[in-house]
């Protein structure tokens, strides 16, 4: 096209002035009309043309975004970058204008950067974990496996104390714990095996040893075994109150050495006080002159229990390097002197009633000579202590027909029965003796006239409930009965003999009444007499 006068506004390309050299008649203008075909034929750039916001041609479909930087006056001519696109706006009218786009330089560098440096983040998240892991799961879980194993009884298992310091921590206090807990656990087993072996001793000497120096040796030695004492000694009192050395172990006193009243033994055995040395010290300084072997050491009271009395002392020391005796020590050997002072105390009960003679040989129940002195023991007990006491004459219906018909040895045979299961009727506090012939006589400490009966009914049946095997080889079945005369303290008397004549006379009512049958004092008047024929049964035979 030819223009004259000035160039064409625009960007048209190319204007070229006629006759530049010479006085200018005009403008020669070329160009190529742009539409959207040729919009689309373009080789690299994605382009559209956009009127009045509108595409009205376009190489490929317009990103978002990027239309509306074709209606900005400000980026005509310009590179805009929108949507990770770069952005050029011409005029190429009015109103029309090309649009052309394309990915943005170092977007895609920037978006490949991005996903390394997220691979590299994650590699690092898998480390650390691992290293995690490493470093506290698997600790742990070996910390776990060691407390199985120590639940299990298994203490010998450690942790090796590596990683964090609070793992370290860990790992020490476990072990700490697994070694202590080992130590304590043998400390148990050899106190329990000490303890089962002190009882099993204590057992055989109560159960069947009347050997009144071997009593005293076990009664010592589980004492010491009991509270791991190294020094031990066993004093008993004698009848002008001072102490025999019975047993030492350790201290290696001359035999001859004897302790009186005002020693810490014999002050123990006298006041029945326990004393832990060198706790106690302040408490002994002015009573005690004497006697004081060691500088830790325990002195307990030996009593018994059917006397009532101070049988002795026991005495037990540590070395004075050693460590002293505890609280819990002493209750332990005070509370085993008590068990020991019934052992001692039958030993020494049974060799009296050997020297005296005590028993009746063929019945083998206590005679009436040892029933008289326990009897004023107990009712001196009852009066004092204010408690009951029954007493009970058994008396064999008509013994004589026995010994007439079968004769006095089979009579013997049947004797012995008839004790043997009163004395299986019987508790063990209560004494049984052979009163004279073929009667018996009992006594019931703590038991009154309602308790006595229950007990007297019991003896009665049976006596009578099983014929009795007599005879040897003939195996003679022999039936017996018997009647019990019921007299209790304090409501029939209050002395021994009273007590004897109130049962009497229910024994006699009972063989009057029909034999085979239990009568209480209570049921009798006081003032009936027992004939001189019955008295005479005792040395006779009804």
């Amino acid at each position: 096209d030819a223009v004259t006068g000035q160039p064409p506004p625009g960007p048209l390309p190319s204007p070229r002035a006629l006759w530049p050299a010479r006085q200018s008649v005009g403008w020669a203008v070329t160009g190529v009309r742009i539409d959207d075909a040729v919009v689309r034929s373009l080789p690299a750039s994605n382009a559209a043309l956009v009127e009045g916001g509108r595409v009205v041609g376009a190489s490929s479909r317009v990103p978002s975004g990027v239309l509306e930087v074709a209606s900005q006056e400000d980026a005509v001519g310009t590179i805009s970058t929108v949507g990770g696109h770069a952005v050029t706006v011409e005029t190429v009218a009015d109103d029309l204008r090309l649009l052309v786009w394309e990915p943005a330089p170092g977007v895609g560098l920037l978006v490949l950067a991005w996903i390394v440096l997220l691979a590299w983040a994650l590699i690092a998240v898998l480390l650390t974990l691992v290293a995690v892991r490493r470093g506290v799961s698997d600790p742990l879980v070996r910390a776990a496996a060691v407390a199985r194993h120590a639940a299990d009884g298994d203490l010998e298992h450690r942790l090796d104390p590596a990683g964090a310091t609070e793992l370290r921590e860990l790992s020490g206090a476990l072990n700490d714990m697994g070694v202590e807990m080992d130590r304590r656990l043998r400390e148990l087993a050899d106190s329990r095996d000490q303890l089962r072996g002190a009882l099993s001793r204590l057992g055989e000497t109560l159960s069947s040893s009347l050997n009144l120096d071997r009593t005293l040796a076990v009664v010592t030695d589980t004492a010491m075994d009991t509270v791991q004492a190294d020094r031990a000694m066993l004093v008993l009192t004698t009848e002008n109150n001072d102490l025999d050395i019975k047993i030492d172990r350790g201290f290696d006193l001359p035999e001859a050495t004897r302790f009186d009243g005002h020693s810490l033994p014999g002050w123990v055995a006298r006041t029945g006080l326990s004393v832990r040395l060198p706790a106690d010290r302040v408490v002994i300084s002015t009573a005690v002159a004497g006697g004081i072997l060691a500088i830790h050491q325990l002195s307990v009271p030996v009593t018994g229990t059917a006397t009532g009395g101070r049988i002795g002392a026991l005495l037990l020391a540590r070395p004075d390097a050693g460590p002293a005796f505890t609280e819990d020590d002493l209750r332990t050997v005070r509370t085993f002197a008590g068990q020991a002072g019934v052992a001692i105390e039958n030993v020494l009960l049974h060799q009296e009633a050997r020297r005296l003679s005590l028993t009746d040989p063929l019945t083998e129940l206590w005679n009436f000579r040892y029933f008289q002195l326990q009897a004023l023991r107990e009712v001196e007990a009852a009066t004092r202590y204010g408690r009951p006491l029954g007493l009970l004459i058994v008396d064999l219906d008509h013994f004589k027909r026995v010994n007439d018909r079968h004769g006095h040895p089979v009579g013997d045979q049947v004797l012995a029965e008839v004790g043997r299961r009163i004395r299986t009727s019987t508790r063990l506090p209560d004494i049984v003796a052979r009163y004279g012939g073929e009667e018996f006589v009992l006594l019931l400490p703590g038991t009154d006239a309602a308790g006595a009966v229950v007990t007297a009914e019991r003896i009665r049946r049976r006596v009578a409930r099983l014929p009795i095997v007599a005879g040897g080889q003939d195996a003679l079945r022999i039936s017996v009965t018997c009647s019990v005369g019921v007299a209790a303290y304090p409501q029939h008397g209050a002395t021994v003999d009273e007590l004897l004549r109130r049962a009497d006379v229910a024994l006699y009512t009972a063989k009057s009444q029909g034999r085979d049958r239990v009568v209480n004092a209570d049921d009798v008047g006081a003032e009936v007499r027992v004939p001189v024929t019955h008295r005479d049964s005792r040395v006779g035979a009804h």
